[in-house]
């Protein structure tokens, strides 16, 4: 059975044959409906907000008009005291009593919504009762001729001849079937109609469908009327049109142009662009082969929230490239703004294309003060300066080349402060510097000076796999969870816990108590972004 079905998929796979995705129009196999499990969810799916608690909840299309997110809401919502009124008057009304069960021969009887009086009917009757009638039914059907059945056939036919003029009312030609045709026309045409309005479009011919009688897609031609450039496009599968300006190269920024080019100049290997065969349901922005190293930049408007890119979408990715052994670096857009020197120093690390490479055996530790450590981690770190309290610098014919901090446990990581046991809080050398055997030097150090007996620190999964701190003897606990970042109009990133909902009301205009952190800073019109978290390590020298 196994060898069939593999046999089987490879001969769908290989057919080669290909049709547009239902939601966003990408060419897929013809066995597929979406090309990811995001464009189904936006084709099919909606998000409502409960009136009672203020929750958004994913639902299906056809449970539009919910209002509630589960049972419970709808019954605190609901004033049972009130509908209860309603029904005791109705019943008053109709039949002068407060209680149904008091109506004369309710049992014998079934009521209706217009208060009409029904015989005991199929629903009300037993199980026995409704097996009985099913298997008349079934055996009447079974005991016919063929000639009876022909007679029922000729008879329908003879039907629909009189009053449609068809045999078959499923017939193109059957006023019922046009009137559906018609209907269905007139309900897609209005849908298009509204969508070109909202987005400046204006169709240059008659709307004709889909599809056309033998099955092929109609392509029409529409106008942006800002710009008054004419291009064409299809409505199969719920396309809807949408305009893109052609002097602008399609799905790459240009500063992802900016890194790919940078990429090209430092590395002499293959370089694979925008591949969407690699990781299924994924799109990788920079793949290298040879080195399995995968780069994605993440560009704050498209790779938001609001924007589709829930909490799980960048974590789900970096997994999916960790199951085939490839490292994915995540680049956010104002990283390569305002921090792209470090960028490039870190890829170039990355690369093994560091220019400067300096043996720690050959510099000297010291203690360096706030001013010195903020100034160096500001200018080489991506995080920039920290609050520690010991701080250790390698000097290399007096210049400080690599820098190493520690601080008591904090509570914003979750952990409790204790004695003899610290974080390892920053590490990083000089811009496009290597310092071989610099982190172990400055640790060893560390471990002389204060004699701790724990040590723990974290890996930012966008950036590390965690090797500097196994080959140091530092034990993996766990993965954190992603962690998120505030933008407003998508220009920089600003780290949460300035947003707390407690300083809230001191930053925000509007501002409500009785909504959550996320929806006060959603009402001011914030989004956020989120990261991948990271890699928990602990040395314990207990």
């Amino acid at each position: 059975m196994s060898e069939n079905k593999t046999k089987n998929k490879s001969n769908r796979e290989g057919t080669g044959k290909k049709h547009p995705c239902k939601n966003c129009g990408y060419e897929i196999p013809t066995y597929k409906k979406f090309c990811n499990r995001e464009c189904y969810n936006q084709h099919s799916r909606i998000i409502i907000k409960c009136e009672c608690c203020g929750k958004e909840k994913s639902l299906p299309k056809n449970r539009k008009g919910e209002k509630f997110c589960s049972i419970q809401c709808a019954n605190k919502s609901i004033n049972r005291k009130e509908t209860r009124k309603k029904a005791i008057n109705t019943l008053k009304n109709k039949y002068d009593v407060e209680n149904p069960f008091e109506v004369q021969g309710y049992n014998n009887l079934d009521i209706n919504r217009n208060g009409k009086k029904i015989s005991k009917t199929y629903h009300n009757k037993t199980s026995k009762e409704k097996d009985l009638i099913k298997s008349k039914i079934s055996k009447s059907n079974k005991n016919k001729t063929t000639k009876e059945k022909n007679i029922i056939k000729q008879k329908r036919e003879q039907t629909n001849l009189n009053r449609y003029g068809v045999k078959s009312t499923l017939q193109s030609n059957s006023p019922l079937r046009n009137k559906a045709d018609i209907n269905n026309k007139n309900s897609q045409k209005n849908k298009y109609d509204k969508w070109l309005k909202n987005n400046n479009l204006e169709l240059q011919s008659e709307y004709k469908g889909v599809k056309d009688n033998e099955g092929n897609i109609i392509y029409y031609e529409f106008k942006h009327i800002p710009s008054g450039n004419i291009f064409v496009d299809h409505l199969a599968c719920g396309r809807l049109p949408i305009y893109k300006d052609p002097n602008e190269t399609i799905g790459i920024s240009n500063m992802e142009k900016d890194l790919i080019s940078f990429i090209e100049n430092n590395y002499t290997g293959k370089i694979i662009t925008n591949n969407r065969k690699l990781v299924k349901g994924f799109e990788i922005d920079i793949f290298l082969p040879e080195i399995n190293l995968a780069i994605e930049f993440n560009g704050l408007f498209w790779h938001s929230e609001l924007k589709g890119k829930t909490r799980l979408y960048h974590l789900n990715k970096t997994q999916e490239c960790e199951k085939q052994n490839i490292q994915l670096i995540h680049v956010f857009e104002d990283e390569w703004m305002y921090q792209k020197e470090i960028i490039k120093s870190r890829i170039l690390n990355l690369l093994r294309k560091t220019p400067n490479k300096i043996y720690a055996r050959k510099c000297i530790i010291k203690s360096i003060n706030n001013n010195i450590k903020n100034k160096f981690l500001n200018d080489n770190h991506i995080q920039g300066e920290d609050k520690s309290k010991f701080k250790y610098g390698l000097y290399y014919n007096n210049e400080l080349v690599s820098i190493i901090t520690f601080g008591k446990l904090r509570k914003v990581t979750g952990n409790i402060s204790k004695d003899n046991q610290y974080e390892l809080i920053r590490f990083c050398n000089k811009l496009n510097t290597n310092v071989i055997g610099g982190f172990s030097k400055l640790l060893k150090h560390f471990i002389k000076q204060e004699s701790p007996q724990k040590i723990i620190s974290y890996a930012d999964r966008r950036w590390s796999i965690g090797n500097v701190y196994e080959k140091n003897g530092f034990n993996f606990i766990h993965n954190t969870s992603p962690n998120y970042w505030y933008m407003k109009y998508y220009k920089q990133r600003e780290h949460r816990f300035k947003y707390i909902k407690s300083n809230l009301p001191n930053i925000l205009p509007n501002f409500n108590p009785m909504l959550s952190e996320w929806e006060n800073m959603k009402n001011n019109k914030y989004d956020r972004i989120w990261d991948c978290g990271s890699k928990k390590y602990e040395y314990n020298l207990s």
